[in-house]
């Protein structure tokens, strides 16, 4: 049965309402990557994530977002919250080989390109908290189709999610754990030289985390000249400094980070393993964090094709992903974690399981609260817009509380002296 001339102008003009509909969600992002007051590039990449999601769960429906209705919505959520093996990304085998921690190869896997068959931008199921943001992303774009007359009805008007995450103080780690995980790492035996330069990487990811308060984000934008010296005029002695740039920064708040004593240490013993020099120097380019892969290079006119020849001019490449830092760190604490769990020490191993890069920023905000730094120094070490955030490591409150009763010599407050005298 052929179309006819009514049905050809119907779907022509539904073409267009869904084609309109697409372009304007691309004006939304485009607002969001140059509205530099409220969003940092880091921002309009998550937004671009979260939408990549919303589109192709679109195409598999088969229903464009001007299309939607409450049903629409109702079902995405369920999606999200209960999603179907067969929309993860598909793993592929790249033909090479990666040398593991402990020296020993295994394949290196890469998710499908969109291109290529088995692709979804689902690389794992979201959890509670990813699924939020997207839907707290969808929700915002909702809004602004409704607010621009693209759609009548916003399909995500009654749809509620809980407020942005907040700060989990208690989700840091025991500085006698940390300690015992950098010993660890101390003891490895390295087989060839890929691993030396592996172990003097992931230490020193893990002690940057630590010893800075960076975000995973933070700390994967950072460039090797991003670290450079200042002289205080006052004292005449020089520091060095790691900037963060905006682009990188939650909500574009770019800062100088003063570099512990410890941290510049593990610079440059892990720039000395990748033949580096041990200081960093003007025009480095490539990142902070570096692959044991290398990356094309040309000496004049000649591309040296041969890894042998590229690790002879240490043309590393970059970590650039996020995800690739969380598995550094999530890999060598599980490596801890089973030994604890030989040692008999199942609880702490347990512990190291649920650590994320995260956790090591709350341990340098919890460790510098401690030890009575101001709050406000803080929370520009942290890159907080607000004190407010910062104070969540203080239980501020609480203290504001037990002082008052303190005035009138109020003693019925229970304390932990007074518990276990009981």
């Amino acid at each position: 049965m052929s179309d006819t001339a009514d049905d050809l102008a119907i779907r022509s003009e539904g073409d267009l309402i869904v084609g309109a509909g697409w372009q304007a969600v691309e004006v939304w992002l485009e607002g969001v990557r140059h509205n530099g007051g409220d969003y940092s590039q880091e921002t309009a990449n998550t937004y671009n994530y979260h939408v990549a999601k919303l589109r192709w769960y679109c195409n598999r429906i088969g229903v464009a977002p001007v299309h939607w209705t409450q049903a629409h919505a109702n079902a995405f959520i369920a999606f999200l919250r209960d999603l179907p093996l067969d929309c993860l990304c598909r793993k592929i085998e790249t033909g090479r080989k990666r040398p593991g921690p402990d020296g020993s190869e295994a394949p290196v896997m890469r998710f499908a390109k969109a291109d290529e068959a088995g692709y979804t931008p689902f690389r794992t199921a979201p959890s509670p908290g990813s699924r939020d943001d997207i839907l707290r992303c969808v929700r915002a774009l909702f809004n602004e189709l409704h607010d621009d007359g693209v759609i009548r009805r916003n399909p995500m008007a009654k749809v509620k999610t809980r407020k942005s995450r907040r700060i989990n103080a208690e989700r840091s780690l025991d500085l006698d754990l940390y300690a015992y995980v950098l010993d660890y790492l101390d003891t490895l035996s390295v087989e060839n030289d890929s691993a030396a330069r592996l172990r003097a990487r992931d230490r020193f990811a893990f002690v940057a985390l630590r010893e800075l308060g960076l975000r995973a984000s933070e700390l994967i934008g950072v460039r090797m000249h991003d670290v450079y010296p200042l002289t205080d005029p006052k004292t005449a002695r020089t520091y060095w400094i790691l900037k963060v740039s905006e682009e990188h920064a939650k909500g574009s708040t770019g800062r100088d980070v003063p570099m512990t004593r410890a941290v510049f240490e593990e610079l440059m013993a892990y720039r000395t393993a990748f033949g580096l020099p041990a200081v960093p120097e003007r025009g480095e380019e490539y990142g902070l964090l570096l692959s044991v892969q290398t990356r094309p290079v040309a000496i004049g006119n000649h591309l040296l094709t041969e890894a042998k020849s590229r690790r002879y001019f240490r043309a590393w490449a970059s970590l650039t992903s996020r995800k690739s830092l969380y598995q550094i760190v999530t890999d060598r604490l599980d490596q801890v974690a089973l030994s604890l769990e030989r040692d008999g020490r199942g609880a702490e191993a347990a512990q190291l399981r649920e650590v994320s890069p995260h956790w090591l920023r709350h341990t340098f905000a919890k460790a510098l609260i401690v030890r009575g730094r101001d709050i406000r120094v803080v929370a520009e070490s942290l890159g907080h817009a607000s004190v407010t955030t910062t104070m969540a490591y203080t239980r501020q409150s609480a203290l504001d509380q037990i002082r008052e009763y303190g005035k009138d010599g109020d003693l019925d407050l229970a304390t932990q002296d007074a518990t276990r005298a009981g």
